[in-house]
């Protein structure tokens, strides 16, 4: 999304870049979220228990640390999503009636975007690569699981 700020991973690990990023495999996304308008309570709840999009319905998300500009022109929060459809926040604010001012990816799974000025980038750091893959694993072990009819742990 050209108009999507923050994390981006790059990477040439086909196979963790697949876990991380498929939808089935419910790697959380968090975004910093500005949208125009004083968000109600029952925006955040629809959010919160999924709504109906053209492509079928979202999962349902997590929104944390709501603040209401002045006047309510503007509603800034995190939003937490387990799917990461093209576009998802956009289409589903703007259906809610609260068109994305800002749109800021701060973390992806278990990697933080942590203080990286904007227009920067860095390598992972050995650990950050080693927690990502144990993430990766654990996510497709949550996967395998609900497959055979487990309860996730």
């Amino acid at each position: 999304d050209l108009d999507t700020e923050g994390l981006v991973l790059l990477t040439n690990d086909g196979a963790l870049a697949h876990v991380l990023l498929h939808p089935s495999l419910e790697n959380e996304r968090e975004y910093r979220v500005s949208v125009r308008g004083g968000i109600s309570q029952k925006a955040i709840a629809d959010l919160e228990k999924g709504i109906e999009l053209d492509d079928g319905p979202t999962a349902p998300c997590k929104v944390e640390h709501v603040e209401r500009g002045p006047a309510s022109h503007q509603s800034t929060f995190h939003m937490t999503i387990p799917e990461g459809r093209k576009r998802q926040i956009r289409r589903t604010l703007k259906a809610l009636g609260y068109p994305v001012e800002r749109l800021v990816r701060v973390r992806l799974g278990s990697l933080d975007l942590g203080r990286l000025a904007v227009g920067t980038a860095r390598r992972l750091r050995k650990v950050e690569v080693e927690k990502l893959q144990r993430h990766a694993a654990l996510l497709q072990k949550r996967l395998a699981d609900k497959e055979k009819g487990l309860r996730p742990r």
